[in-house]
This record gives structure tokens, sequence and C-alpha cells, in this order.
């Protein structure tokens, strides 16, 4: 694909678990179907 300089926006969500003030969990989820429908992909 050529690039149009258009902006695309990637939506998610970042979870994270902390203990003893370190993080020892991490949980990602990103919507990835609307980011390439924005592309037409």
């Amino acid at each position: 694909m050529p690039p149009t300089g258009k902006t695309a926006v990637l939506n998610g969500i970042a979870i994270l678990r902390f203990a003893n003030g370190k993080v020892v969990e991490r949980w990602n989820e990103a919507d990835f179907l609307g980011f390439l429908q924005q592309l037409k992909a």
C-alpha cells in the first residue's frame, strides 16, 4: 500500500499489576480489526 499521509488510530488498553513497587504482570489488548479497517486492508 502506498502511504497516504492520513492519520490512523489504534485503540487499546494496558493493565499492570504491581507488587512491592514492581510490575509483576502485564496484559495488553488492541483493536487491530478497527485499525485494519481504517487502512482498508
